[in-house]
């Protein structure tokens, strides 16, 4: 396990809470998503920089969403500060599906039901979001 998967920047509540890290499932802009497993089950982490304004919108808009369901929304579940106040930990639902992008660079040929269900949910969760005026552009299919 390469040094950017170690325990040692999580904070000790959720290494307790959440376990250990099984894979990094992604990076992008705002920062990385690491799978965890642990007693309760797999959850997905993501590190973000405690110091971008984005960062705070983000957890913002995921606690709103936590008081509301939908199926095609990913939940938001805990979050956590790195003691050096730099890092923000934001504990959501893991989907093992992965990301639609991924999803579709992977498959050479998609059928068409599948296209019919990925579409779907993805308006179903921009119409559910829209109406508690939310505008937002990290789109999973489950």
């Amino acid at each position: 396990m390469s040094s950017s998967l170690s325990n040692k920047s999580l904070t000790p509540y959720l290494t307790k809470k959440y376990g250990k890290i099984v894979s990094k499932l992604g990076s992008g802009t705002y920062g990385q998503v690491y799978l965890y497993e642990g007693s309760n089950g797999k959850v997905a982490i993501k590190e973000m920089s405690f110091l971008r304004m984005s960062t705070i919108s983000e957890v913002a808009i995921m606690k709103q969403l936590h008081l509301r369901y939908h199926p095609n929304i990913i939940q938001y579940m805990d979050y956590d500060v790195s003691s050096d106040l730099t890092s923000l930990f934001l504990v959501i639902e893991y989907a093992p599906g992965g990301d639609l992008y991924h999803n579709v660079e992977n498959n050479e040929q998609i059928e068409y039901n599948t296209i019919v269900k990925y579409t779907y949910q993805i308006l179903s969760g921009l119409a559910y979001i829209h109406s508690l005026g939310i505008i937002h552009a990290d789109l999973t299919p489950l």
